[in-house]
């Protein structure tokens, strides 16, 4: 990701445990796979947002 990596001070229980991941309601623990769901349902609604305003 480049210039979007950052890290947490004080991530305990925000973060899936060892890893820099936050809790999410899909239950990934991968950061790359997380992006591509995120941006992809996103993109979905976004669709669903135009088609049914």
């Amino acid at each position: 990701m480049g210039k979007y990596d950052y890290t947490y001070q004080d991530s305990e229980g925000y973060c899936y445990p060892e890893t820099d991941v936050l809790k999410n309601k899909l239950g990934i623990k991968n950061n790359e796979v997380l992006t591509i769901a995120e941006r992809e349902i996103t993109g979905l609604k976004l669709l669903m947002l135009y088609n049914m305003p």
